[in-house]
């Protein structure tokens, strides 16, 4: 079957980028251990429950606010340009 066919039939596709339909927290809390673990710190036991429910953006606030980290992301989503890493 031709790939783009498997596309076109589809009268809708859905995403679950934030885990609704899918358990995905066990992911975001990998990805945070690994994130504080570049700026030497430990992830707190806390950490999840604080910041469930808040936006990618909150999230990133409360993470140079509470851990004092001086990051800016290189990514713009509006164009869907740069990166998503972080640098000091």
């Amino acid at each position: 079957m031709d790939k783009r066919a498997i596309w076109t039939a589809k009268k809708a596709i859905i995403f679950d980028l934030d885990g609704t339909l899918i358990d995905s927290m066990w992911m975001w809390k990998a990805i945070d251990i690994e994130y504080l673990g570049r700026f030497g710190y430990d992830c707190p036991p806390d950490l999840q429950k604080v910041i469930e429910g808040m936006s990618f953006t909150e999230t990133a606030v409360y993470f140079k606010e509470r851990f004092q980290i001086q990051a800016i992301a290189k990514f713009d989503f509006s164009t869907g340009e740069g990166n998503l890493e972080f640098c000091c």
